[in-house]
């Protein structure tokens, strides 16, 4: 069983990894999916989210990056 747990210590190789705009994309595709299952009127153009009256922008920040390398 620890040699099994030694497994998942292995990185994955750079080219499996996504990049930061795909995960900004996927973050912001993930926000529009819980605003309209809360019946929320809501249009993505890219990385910005409409609201109508408010546009939200997906940053840097909100690109799930801080999930994959925690140090």
């Amino acid at each position: 069983m620890p040699l099994l747990i030694l497994l998942f210590m292995i990185p994955l190789p750079s080219s499996s990894w996504r990049t930061v705009d795909e995960l900004q994309l996927l973050s912001s595709q993930i926000g529009v999916l819980f605003m309209r299952l809360f019946d929320i009127s809501v249009f993505l153009e890219g990385n910005v989210i409409d609201l109508g009256g408010y546009k939200l922008q997906v940053a840097d920040a909100c690109s799930g990056l801080r999930y994959l390398f925690r140090s």
